[in-house]
């Protein structure tokens, strides 16, 4: 035993990894599959492996794979454009991958860029569109859901649909507050209750203290809304729920608020169609915000219709004409293989993590993490690292973690879907030396709290270094 003990002692770089196996022989943990990779970026060497070269589904750390890969192929000044057009009586709204055209970077104010339009068009002495307002998305194909996406999910706004015109996250945001116990509650909804979609109130107000519950659905296909909570008196409650035809929802808003602002609009709201030659007299046009920004509400947010969006993209090329997500894919591999990765058995069928058949392993995330951090571009370097959460961070999804005194400095984004969960980053020991890591368990049955604790253990355990 003194032997033992002496060992120990004269090689204290082994207590980690002895402490992180224990965590792992927990018999809770028998039928998952752990991969965890860790190595210290200034000097290769490898702190601590387990099944790291497993391919394991990563979950929202594909955002990783899809930010680092925008970022080295557009720049981080990239910008997308949508633009507003007359043709003939017609007006048309071209978009230009700009996921964020709404509220997000405009203090909430949805419509302020329509409403903006809408004033500049009155200045110039136009009050009426006599013909229709066409919407154009075709810069990326119509497939607007990643592959293997579960269909349950199509309601939430984590699955909202992508498309290369965007509003509003492709979300209506509804208001639900409770009334009278017994009769039913109040639902408003933005952008101004608009008729693109149809709510269907199936709510109960219930006195304080009983029983409540949450139901809301939209099904696929449709925009019909059905709300079913059991809500308190006087409680209020926030849905984002995904609309469908996202391009459609983009052009029936700003038909609405060119009404609302004095321009009427005669006709309806429809999908432009060959528009090769016909000609566009320029109205207007709105630059997105600069990729840097995007990337931040990807992985901070984990915003999974951003992701997608710049999966497709960064598809585009010379030799790309129509954005899509296997286009994407072939593209970023050659971001990924400069990062050393082997891309013959990386597989990725989406931007965001949603589906089941993405598979990545641990010391592949590992690699693209340490090519980040070293890469030379400065401005594409800094906007990828500095999109990630870090440790107290309350806003975001690390925020939940790392909570207790003493906490190591973690940079990380986090990963679940269902029986997947991961966290990969960076982390600063106490030291002062940078470790590149990647946590990932899968078909895991134990509360993901649970996964979470083990993980920030280890990651404890390993900056006392």
């Amino acid at each position: 035993m003194r032997v033992l003990l002496l060992l120990v002692f004269l090689l204290p770089a082994t207590l980690p990894a002895q402490r992180i196996d224990s965590l792992l022989r927990d018999e809770a943990w028998a039928p998952s599959t752990w991969g965890i990779a860790v190595q210290d970026l200034a000097t290769g060497e490898w702190i601590y492996r387990h099944n790291a070269e497993k391919l394991l589904m990563p979950a929202s750390n594909t955002k990783l794979y899809t930010t680092a890969a925008a970022l080295v192929l557009l720049g981080a000044d990239h910008r997308m454009s949508t633009n507003l057009y007359a043709v003939g009586d017609d007006v048309l709204l071209s978009g230009g991958g700009d996921p964020a055209l709404g509220g997000r970077f405009h203090n909430g104010d949805r419509v302020m860029l329509f409403r903006g339009w809408a004033r500049t068009l009155k200045s110039m002495g136009t009050d009426t569109i006599r013909g229709d307002v066409l919407v154009d998305d075709s810069r990326y194909d119509s497939l607007r859901l990643g592959r293997a996406w579960s269909w349950d999910y199509t309601t939430y706004w984590y699955a909202a649909e992508v498309s290369a015109l965007n509003f509003n996250d492709n979300c209506v945001d509804l208001i639900i507050v409770g009334g009278k116990p017994g009769e039913p509650a109040t639902i408003t909804w933005e952008p101004f209750n608009t008729d693109y979609v149809r709510v269907i109130n199936q709510t109960m107000t219930v006195a304080k203290g009983e029983r409540t519950s949450t139901h809301y659905n939209r099904p696929w296909g449709t925009n019909e809304i059905t709300v079913g909570n059991r809500i308190e008196e006087g409680q209020a409650v926030r849905y984002s729920v995904a609309v469908h035809d996202p391009a459609m929802y983009a052009g029936h808003v700003l038909r609405e608020v060119f009404r609302r602002e004095g321009i009427v609009v005669q006709g309806t709201v429809r999908r432009a169609e060959a528009m090769a030659g016909v000609e566009k007299r320029p109205m207007a046009t709105q630059a997105s915000r600069p990729l840097r920004d995007i990337v931040r509400v990807v992985n901070k947010n984990s915003q999974n219709m951003y992701a997608d969006v710049l999966l497709k993209e960064l598809s585009l090329s010379d030799s790309v004409a129509v954005g899509g997500h296997a286009e994407g894919v072939a593209r970023a591999k050659h971001v990924f293989a400069a990062a050393g990765i082997d891309t013959t058995i990386l597989q990725m069928a989406d931007g965001s993590g949603l589906t089941r058949v993405n598979l990545v392993t641990p010391e592949m995330t590992v690699a693209l993490l340490s090519y980040m951090h070293r890469y030379p571009d400065a401005s594409v370097r800094s906007a990828f690292m500095e999109s990630l959460p870090f440790t107290g961070e309350t806003d975001y999804k690390l925020g939940a973690m790392f909570r207790a005194p003493g906490a190591p400095f973690v940079q990380a984004k986090t990963g679940t879907i269902n029986y997947a969960r991961a966290l990969s980053g960076y982390l600063t020991t106490r030291s002062g030396k940078t470790y590149a890591f990647s946590f990932m368990v899968n078909h895991y049955t134990e509360p993901t709290a649970a996964a979470n604790r083990l993980i920030e253990a280890a990651l404890t355990e390993l900056a006392k270094d």
